[in-house]
This record gives C-alpha cells, sequence and structure tokens, in this order.
C-alpha cells in the first residue's frame, strides 16, 4: 500500500528499542527495506510513504513547526503518550497552563 514506511520516535532510545523488538518481524515480513526509523523528526518523505509518529503528542507540543511541516500533506498514523493522570508536571499540565 505504500512505498515505505517512515517510523518517528522523539529520541534515540525509543528509537534503537522498537528497531529491536520489530526487526525480525520485517525480515520475515521480507519488507526491512520499506521501513525507516528516525529518531527526531528532521526527516523528509516523498508521495507514497507513511509516517507513524510515537508519542506524537509530545513531539506536537514540543516542536509545533517541525511536527506540521511533517505532516502536512501526508499520510500519518500518530500514537500518544500514555495519560498524564494529573501529573502536574506533564506535557498536557503545561500546555493547559500556558493558554
Amino acid at each position: 500500500m505504500f512505498n515505505k514506511v517512515h517510523i518517528a520516535f522523539e529520541n534515540e532510545h525509543l528509537r534503537a528499542r522498537d528497531y529491536a523488538d520489530f526487526v525480525s518481524l520485517w525480515i520475515l515480513l521480507q519488507c526491512e527495506n520499506m521501513v525507516e526509523y528516525h529518531a527526531g523528526y528532521d526527516f523528509t518523505t516523498k508521495d507514497g510513504e507513511l509516517i507513524i509518529i510515537d508519542e506524537s503528542d509530545t513531539a506536537t507540543f514540543s516542536s509545533p513547526h517541525k511536527f506540521a511541516a511533517l505532516v502536512d500533506g501526508r499520510v500519518c498514523i500518530c500514537f500518544t503518550a500514555t495519560p498524564d493522570n494529573g501529573d502536574p508536571n506533564s506535557v498536557e499540565a503545561k500546555v493547559i497552563q500556558a493558554l
């Protein structure tokens, strides 16, 4: 369905963990060359490619301009972090305070 799948993470630790967990699956499915992992959001995509963003709420709140530029006109799947459960130091709480 897509020429390539880009999976973006906010840091290298999450990127490396996910890669280790799933690389065998991509090899088994013979599509390891179609999946590209990224730590951060500074990469480009082409038409016909899918972007999957892990912890997309953090990406949206910490770098809104980069996030908007990355997803503009692209097919994306965005996953969010676990709920903050009332944590006063969470990204969501800081955004609400700023508003």
